[in-house]
């Protein structure tokens, strides 16, 4: 996903750290990816329409069920 390397084992960690050290065009690319995927994925900007719908399906359970009833 380019999102950086998933390491199974010490060496496997050991090889991802020098390949970012010494190609830090690796690394930058590597970050670039991650931001994106962020921005994509986990973002309010990409969320907002999911969080909406919560809200009102929230809304309209609290309206059903008298929850909104203070006495």
């Amino acid at each position: 996903n380019g999102c950086g390397v998933m390491a199974e084992n010490i060496d496997q960690y050991v090889q991802a750290m020098l390949l970012y050290q010494n190609g830090p065009e690796v690394y930058e690319e590597t970050s670039k990816s991650c931001i994106k995927k962020f921005e994509n994925k986990y973002s309010l900007k990409a969320n907002i329409d999911k969080y909406v719908k919560i809200y009102k399906e929230t809304y309209e359970l609290i309206k059903e069920e008298g929850l909104n009833d203070r006495s």
